[in-house]
């Protein structure tokens, strides 16, 4: 009798961990689908190549740009993490656990850089460059000061360089044309003289 019993029990621990296994496996499953899906469409969108597989062949377009593209893209992340947030974090096995925690943000950040139109970035700039803020009209001023105060500087030590007759080398000399070139800049961004 306690055989069976024994033998009843096993069967049962078996078949509850079969069915929590194929919970964790349904929704692991929909988890790597979405993300299998979304990554071969981000390569091709973005025109990237994943070079851990050799045979796969490298872009040879670049990604498109326009405005169009950009809200195809914004409309398509959107609707991934709205089919990723149906998916219960506590139905995923532990491992895929961590790739959802990785993997959801990221497609948050997404979202956010084509909300905020990152692409519009100039290539060859930062984000604190290309922030809205530093474009406001007291930001200007105050960096228009600052060009001057940097003039002003150069040019009182270049003159007390010069009247002293203390130069070091062309360092005397380098001073001003500092000077000159910060002047230059104010005069052709249109900055009133002083």
């Amino acid at each position: 009798m306690k055989a069976v019993f024994a033998a009843a029990s096993v069967a049962a621990l078996c078949v509850a961990a079969h069915a929590a296994g194929a919970v964790n496996t349904s929704a692991d499953a929909r988890f790597k689908a979405i993300t299998t899906k979304e990554w071969v469409w981000r390569k091709v969108q973005l025109a990237l190549h994943d070079e851990g597989n050799k045979r796969e062949p490298i872009p040879d377009y670049f990604p498109s740009e326009t405005p169009t593209a950009e809200a195809a893209r914004l409309a398509y992340w959107t609707n991934v993490l709205k089919e990723v947030d149906t998916i219960p974090r506590a139905a995923l096995s532990p491992k895929v656990q961590v790739d959802y925690d990785v993997y959801r943000p990221q497609i948050a950040a997404l979202i956010a850089g084509e909300k905020f139109r990152d692409f519009e970035m100039p290539v060859n700039s930062d984000s604190a460059f290309f922030d809205v803020e530093s474009t406001s009209e007291p930001r200007r001023k105050e960096r228009a000061n600052m060009l001057w105060i940097i003039f002003m500087v150069l040019l009182v030590l270049w003159l007390l360089g010069l009247a002293t007759a203390y130069t070091i080398g062309g360092l005397i000399h380098l001073l001003l044309v500092i000077a000159l070139v910060v002047l230059a800049i104010n005069i052709v961004q249109g900055r009133s003289a002083l």
